[in-house]
């Protein structure tokens, strides 16, 4: 169970770092394969202690969730210390944050390199990634992307980087530097291998949102994810095509982003504001959220969300939503069960440390952490075949809806 809950939050993580404005972090980087072994000790336990205090401090339930987090903290204290490298202390401590047993609670080290040169960027390769049958494919092309230009295609299987090779989604790192030439292999269609050296783009420039006209007219979106410029982009789109008879927007994978950003595509869906649901803080205070009309659309035409496993956090929140007021239905599997709000914090090696800080209680007067959004229309998961052939039952399954709407 806390391996699974591990994996879970690491990949939840990356993708918190990725649409979450970063936190400041310290400005100098210990070198740390230069430490005595009894520096080691001593710095090992400086960096398990702080990350310790900060859910401590910070952990939006006070109890811990019934577990006794001063005994947790003393049952791997030891184990950190003894850590011979940083991937293993890091190891050791998400061992620890995953036996509470929540989503949003991760902690990941950073490379040196992106803490001591400031002109380095995150980059990204511009591809959605899933794992079934023990294989890692491509979800989605985002378009005009690095991996577009460079012939990525949808359902290649993703198997190394730079000639190592994946083992899981977990391992399946793309983490990248902006203008860093990164080689990826894979294996195509045809199960050929394919290995494209790629040029990550800065985030700001690739766009997050794919949008077409199905064959029967209807719109299709997907939206990778919930900030200011995709959220930008989704009303774009929705006025460019204003004319389509209705409207899918497939939030599969979709891991969420900043809760503004859902605020505010929530209300291009309706003509006044609507309820949010509720965020409860570790003092037990409640704070009721409303939807943004600033600015926002009205747009009422039929629509249809799509969902799967991996989608988390603000598109949980969403799809809920527009659920519960009967504005869309919600077709593919239970999402992520994954909508605790969450802060990011430094640690002092460098590292960050997410902590959620409020939890959520839908509309419905139930919390969604740990349950998600059952879909009105359940479809089993697409086999490794139904992908690279191209078939997408789920996308077929929210036609079918839609067209008695039509």
């Amino acid at each position: 169970m806390h391996k699974t809950v591990l994996k879970i939050n690491i990949i939840l993580l990356f993708f918190v770092l990725l649409f979450s404005a970063c936190s400041t972090l310290p400005k100098t980087y210990l070198a740390q394969q230069q430490l005595t072994p009894d520096e080691r000790i001593v710095f090992n336990k400086k960096v398990f202690d702080s990350a310790w205090n900060k859910v401590n401090w910070f952990y939006y339930d006070k109890t811990f969730n019934g577990k006794d987090w001063k005994a947790l903290g003393a049952k791997y204290r030891d184990e950190a210390a003894a850590a011979p490298d940083a991937d293993k202390l890091y190891e050791v401590i998400n061992k620890m944050l995953a036996e509470l047993e929540v989503s949003h609670l991760a902690a990941m080290r950073t490379a040196r390199e992106d803490i001591t040169d400031s002109s380095k960027k995150e980059g990204v390769i511009g591809i959605m990634i899933g794992a079934v049958q023990d294989k890692i494919y491509i979800s989605s092309v985002i378009p005009d992307g690095p991996a577009a230009k460079a012939g990525v295609k949808k359902g290649w299987l993703v198997t190394g980087r730079n000639g190592i090779p994946f083992s899981d989604l977990e391992d399946a790192n793309l983490k990248t530097v902006a203008g860093e030439a990164v080689t990826f292999d894979f294996l195509d269609l045809n199960d050929r291998p394919v290995s494209l050296s790629i040029i990550p783009a800065k985030r700001s420039i690739v766009k997050f949102v794919e949008a077409h006209e199905l064959d029967n007219g209807v719109l299709y979106i997907r939206l990778a994810g919930f900030d200011r410029k995709s959220v930008k982009l989704l009303r774009k789109k929705l006025k460019e095509y204003s004319e389509a008879p209705g409207l899918v927007l497939d939030l599969r994978s979709n891991p969420g982003g900043k809760l503004r950003a859902c605020k505010i595509a929530v209300g291009h869906f309706f003509p006044d504001n609507v309820e949010l649901g509720t965020f409860i803080h570790r003092s037990g205070k409640e704070k009721e959220n409303d939807s943004i009309d600033f600015l926002t659309l009205n747009y009422d035409r039929p629509m249809v969300i799509l969902v799967n496993s991996r989608s988390g956090s603000a598109s949980e929140i969403f799809s809920h939503i527009l659920q519960y007021h009967h504005r869309a239905k919600v077709v593919g599997q239970k999402t992520a069960g994954a909508v605790l709000a969450a802060f990011e914090l430094g640690l002092p090696d460098g590292g960050k440390i997410v902590v959620p800080v409020s939890d959520y209680i839908g509309l419905n007067g139930k919390r969604l952490e740990g349950t998600g959004v059952i879909p009105d229309k359940v479809v089993s998961v697409m086999t490794l075949y139904d992908i690279r052939e191209g078939k997408d039952r789920e996308l077929e399954a929210a036609l079918e809806i839609l067209k008695k709407d039509l």
